[in-house]
């Protein structure tokens, strides 16, 4: 009845992941293509709408709908989509005795320092050349258009945005825009990191641990078998262990802290496990590890020959349990391959792309709107009557107007927030199909994926944009 019982929860585990596997392909399209894709092909558009459509289309809204609201969708439909993922294996839940929003200086001791406050001092400290930078950008913007008459504060604008797009400053103002990008990312790395460190370390030392579990618990029925106690039957397990000069495995380890809590320091069996003080169990925070120490104790009054049938099933129980979850991964694979791809390489090279292209496509028109400056000049085109008034033949065209383009800084800044944001939005999608809500896998794949992602935007961006400021230098207007 119990093998019955066990072969129809596996069974049950399996299908119900494989039917939530299917069932992922339309929400994972969804998320990637109306969520992910085409937002960040839409980002193209964005230099093209600072310089044509100004007036018409406020960037700032678009900036804004970037940066909040959707991510606060596509948060909340990744939300969903975890939501609906069966119940089926997860990792051990680790206690850490530590403070979990502390960390630990260990320098002349150890040194508790709050997490929070450290990560944004750390943050400042970072981000200070940059925050100078736009506060200097932002005065100047205050200044103008606060002291001078509109239409000359717009040429006074004009000319400050051509200084800032001007090709010797490029290459400085985007390391002062990036170190912004740089103290938002690596104190939310520091934060998750230092975090789960910790329970990651124990958890690994856990799972090897239940790993082993199964062969040992096998070998130990065979022993039991023979109709040998269990005290004797451990001895004779480890002694079989160190004769095959087996590498001390933790299993080994484990079963040699029983025997000497038996024969040092003469304990019965249930207290070499379960002893408040000196219990086995208690030094591994598993529940797999202490309910089958548990049925293992319980167990043992009905003699060793019904213990040794005990173990072997239990044995078996669980090889098929490693058997159904490979499987379960396997279903996932490709789903998770394709999300794994999308934060180490898509999301943050096409956002580079986009963060460059930027500020080259606004310097060539930049230029070409100098070229017809000199042109208009050249052959006395420079007024035209508008109105009351004259103006110069490109500014009446009203094609391009660099007067109301976004800063080439906060054009990237902008889209680094936002690669950022979708960067953990994908880690928390790929953690919960894989693992459900679990805090210390998403806590240290977010602390990965998030250093990798912003370093290779910042090196697509810089390669980008040295390659093609020698052509802009070639179309530049002559003086």
């Amino acid at each position: 009845l119990l093998r019955k019982a066990l072969s129809f929860v596996l069974d049950s585990t399996y299908q119900n992941m494989r039917n939530y596997s299917f069932g992922l392909k339309n929400p994972i399209a969804m998320i990637h293509t109306m969520g992910i894709t085409l937002p960040i092909f839409g980002l193209v558009m964005f230099p093209l709408i600072s310089v044509f459509m100004t007036s018409e289309i406020n960037v700032s809204y678009l900036m804004a709908g970037y940066v909040v609201v959707l991510p606060l969708l596509l948060a909340w439909y990744i939300h969903r989509t975890i939501s609906k993922r069966p119940g089926a294996f997860t990792h051990p839940d680790i206690e850490d005795n530590e403070p979990e929003n502390m960390f630990i200086l260990r320098f002349g001791g150890k040194h508790y320092i709050p997490l929070v406050p450290l990560c944004l001092f750390i943050a400042i400290l970072i981000a200070l050349p940059g925050i100078i930078h736009l506060g200097v950008l932002t005065n100047n913007y205050l200044t103008i258009f606060g002291n001078q008459e509109p239409e000359f504060a717009k040429q006074l604008w004009k000319q400050s945005l051509q200084d800032q797009y001007a090709l010797d400053n490029l290459i400085p103002n985007m390391a002062m825009t990036f170190t912004i990008i740089f103290g938002i990312s690596i104190p939310i790395v520091i934060y998750f990191r230092a975090k789960s460190l910790r329970k990651e370390k124990i958890r690994a030392d856990v799972e090897k641990i239940e790993s082993q579990f199964q062969l040992t618990l096998y070998e130990l029925g065979n022993i039991l078998e023979s109709n040998i106690p269990i005290e004797k039957s451990i001895i004779i397990l480890i002694q079989e262990y160190e004769k095959l000069d087996k590498k001390p495995t933790e299993m080994l380890i484990f079963f040699k802290k029983i025997r000497n809590n038996i024969f040092i320091d003469n304990m019965l069996i249930e207290g070499a496990f379960f002893d408040k003080k000196k219990g086995v169990v208690w030094q591994y925070p598993s529940l797999l590890i202490r309910d089958v120490s548990r049925t293992v104790v319980d167990s043992i009054r009905k003699g060793p020959l019904i213990l040794a049938t005990i173990c072997k099933t239990i044995s078996t129980f669980l090889t098929r349990l490693s058997k159904v979850e490979q499987l379960i991964k396997e279903l996932l694979e490709d789903t998770l391959s394709g999300i794994r791809l999308q934060i180490v390489f898509i999301a943050p090279f096409i956002t580079a792309v986009v963060a460059s292209v930027s500020s080259l496509l606004v310097q060539m028109i930049q230029q070409l709107s100098l070229i017809l400056e000199r042109i208009e000049t050249l052959f006395k085109l420079d007024t035209t009557v508008v109105g009351t008034g004259t103006k110069s033949l490109s500014d009446s065209l009203g094609l391009i107007r660099l007067e109301e383009t976004v800063p080439p800084t906060l054009l990237q800044l902008f889209v680094g927030i936002y690669l950022i944001e979708i960067t953990i939005l994908l880690c928390l999608l790929e953690n919960g199909i894989e693992h459900g809500f679990d805090k210390i896998n998403r806590d240290m794949l977010i602390a990965r994926s998030l250093m990798k992602a912003v370093i290779l935007f910042t090196i697509v961006v810089f390669i980008i944009t040295m390659m093609f400021m020698p052509i802009i230098e070639q179309i530049k207007a002559p003086s």
